[in-house]
C-alpha cells in the first residue's frame, strides 16, 4: 500500500476524470491521499467534501506562499480573523489532518517579511492543535530551518518536494520533519537529491507527487497524477537497494504516523 502525501487532486485538472483516477490509485495500491490547503474558502471546502466522500483522502488547511498576492499589506490576524469559524469547523474534521501548504519561497514577489508572518501563523495554529506541518521552501531552507528550530513544531511535519542536500535533510529530521520525495528523484541529473535520499534512513521519509504538478522523467509536459506514485517508490527502492515492498510498507507506516491515522486501508 502507498499514500501520496502530497497532492492536489482537487485542482482543476483533475474535473474531468477525478473519480476514475482515484480508483486507478486504489487499483494500484495508492491507498491513502492528501490534499494540502493553498486558499481558504472554496478550495478548503472543495478538498473537505472530497475527503468526506471518498475513503482514504485527507486534507489540510492552509495558505500557500505563492496564494497570497492579495493579502501582501494586510497584517494575517486581520485577514484570518475573517476565517476564524471556517477554521475551527474544518479542524473538527476527522479528514483534516494537518497545517499547510506553507513555507517560504524566494521566486516569488512577495516579501519573504510578509511569508514570514504567514509561516508562523500555520505555525502557531500548529502548535495550539498539534497538527503537522506541510511545508513549502523554494531557496529558503536555511531561512526555514532557522524559523523551525526558534519554535520546533510539536506535532512534526514534512517538507514537500524536498530537494536539498544530504546535511539540509539531516537538520530537517532532527527536528521531527519528514522528507517528501517525488518526482525529483527520477531526474538523473538530480545528484544532490538523490545522493541525500540515498543517504537518508527510510524512517525519514514519505512519497508524493505534487500532482497535477511535478511531471517524473520522461513525462515532461503531461499532467502529473498520483497514480505514478509507484513509480517514485520504485525509483526509492532502486537508490536503497530495496525491494518495492519494504519501501511501500516504511513510507506508508512513515505517513500514517505524520498525520495521526490508522494504518487500515479504508481509513
Amino acid at each position: 500500500m502507498l499514500f501520496d502525501t502530497h497532492c492536489h487532486l482537487d485542482f482543476d485538472e483533475f474535473d474531468g476524470d477525478r473519480a476514475a483516477v482515484w480508483q486507478s490509485c486504489r487499483d494500484s495500491g495508492v491507498v491513502k491521499l492528501m490534499i494540502p490547503g493553498v486558499t481558504p474558502g472554496n478550495q478548503w471546502d472543495r478538498s473537505g467534501r472530497l475527503a468526506e466522500q471518498e475513503p482514504g483522502i485527507y486534507y489540510s488547511l492552509g495558505v500557500h506562499p505563492c496564494w497570497l498576492t492579495p493579502w501582501h499589506n494586510t497584517p494575517v490576524g486581520q485577514v484570518m480573523a475573517g476565517w476564524s469559524a471556517d477554521i475551527d469547523r474544518h479542524l473538527q474534521s476527522p479528514q483534516c489532518r494537518a497545517l499547510g501548504e506553507t513555507g517560504l519561497d524566494k521566486r516569488i514577489e512577495t516579501s519573504l517579511a510578509v511569508q514570514v508572518d504567514w509561516f508562523e501563523w500555520h505555525l502557531t495554529l500548529a502548535q495550539q492543535h498539534r497538527r503537522p506541518l506541510i511545508l513549502h521552501c523554494v531557496h529558503a531552507h536555511a531561512e526555514l530551518l532557522a524559523l523551525l528550530k526558534r519554535n520546533k513544531p510539536v506535532a512534526g511535519g514534512v517538507v514537500h518536494a524536498f530537494n536539498g542536500s544530504y546535511d539540509i535533510a539531516r537538520e530537517y529530521w532532527s527536528l521531527g520533519i519528514y522528507l517528501g520525495i517525488g518526482g525529483t528523484i527520477t531526474y538523473a541529473r538530480a545528484n544532490k537529491t538523490r545522493n541525500a535520499v540515498q543517504r537518508m534512513p527510510l524512517e525519514a521519509l514519505v512519497l508524493e507527487t505534487d500532482a497535477p504538478d511535478m511531471p517524473l522523467q520522461g513525462r515532461q509536459g503531461q499532467r502529473n497524477s498520483p497514480v505514478f506514485l509507484t513509480d517514485v517508490a520504485t525509483c526509492l527502492a532502486q537508490l536503497h537497494n530495496q525491494s518495492l515492498a519494504v519501501i511501500a510498507q516504511q513510507t506508508y507506516s512513515n505517513s500514517c504516523r505524520l498525520f495521526g491515522l490508522t494504518e487500515n486501508h479504508n481509513r
